[in-house]
């Protein structure tokens, strides 16, 4: 079968870009139901960080990620932060959010670990957070989800 460029194009814009999370999604829950989840004493280790992403400057990115400026310029980058969950032994990351640059790393991590809720994992887990994450407010959630951690201090 013969196929041009313009009509790959073409089928290639009708495809809803929703599909690849699905799948991936439906692959992970697979990978975690089967007895080849490589685990720590038990549990799934999982590492959780945050980073500042910069985004091409449009119109449309600076309403939905907003700017970062310093003290050199105001026009400031287009910046958005991304937070992800990764599956440290295993090699896959469970989550990723992209969000808007003035929310918090913290309220992202929550964010990825409701995300590891609706997965439904059997196995325990265990997450390392950076520096930036230990607060009263947010071991207090961990806490009440039951959620094992570990923060890494200056």
């Amino acid at each position: 079968m013969q196929l041009s460029v313009q009509g790959y194009l073409q089928q290639k814009r009708r495809l809803n870009p929703e599909v690849f999370s699905y799948l991936n999604s439906e692959y992970l829950k697979d990978f975690y139901r089967s007895d080849k989840v490589e685990l720590w004493h038990g549990y799934l280790l999982l590492g959780n960080d945050g980073s500042k992403a910069k985004v091409p400057n449009s119109r449309e990115n600076r309403k939905r990620f907003g700017k970062s400026n310093n003290q050199h310029s105001q026009t400031g980058q287009v910046r958005a932060l991304v937070g992800g969950m990764y599956d440290v032994l295993n090699r896959f990351y469970l989550d990723i959010e992209i969000e808007h640059i003035s929310i918090s790393e913290n309220r992202l991590a929550k964010q990825n670990l409701s995300h590891l809720k609706e997965m439904k994992l059997k196995q325990p887990i265990l997450v390392i957070f950076d520096r930036g994450y230990p607060s009263i407010e947010f071991v207090d959630y961990l806490e009440f989800q039951g959620i094992h951690y570990l923060f890494r201090l200056s």
